[in-house]
């Protein structure tokens, strides 16, 4: 799976949130998002696994061991 297959999957699941960076764990892809909304002032940030069977799940942080550091941002 790419990272464009990984963000088409969430905004099909998801619509109205926009990526803004992103982990790889294995096969995995992490995203980071924000809700449209959000660009304007409200924050909201979650985060989703895409599997690579195109599941899509939230975590957070902590459950995923992410560092911030680590993300790549879009």
């Amino acid at each position: 799976m790419t990272l464009v297959e990984a963000t088409n999957i969430l905004a099909n699941k998801y619509p109205g949130r926009v990526v803004t960076g992103y982990w790889v764990q294995g096969k995995d892809y992490i995203l980071n998002t924000k809700l449209l909304s959000a660009l304007q002032g409200v924050t909201a940030p979650g985060q989703f696994v895409v599997t690579e069977e195109g599941n899509v799940y939230g975590t957070n942080p902590v459950r995923s061991n992410l560092d911030i550091s680590d993300m790549k941002t879009i």
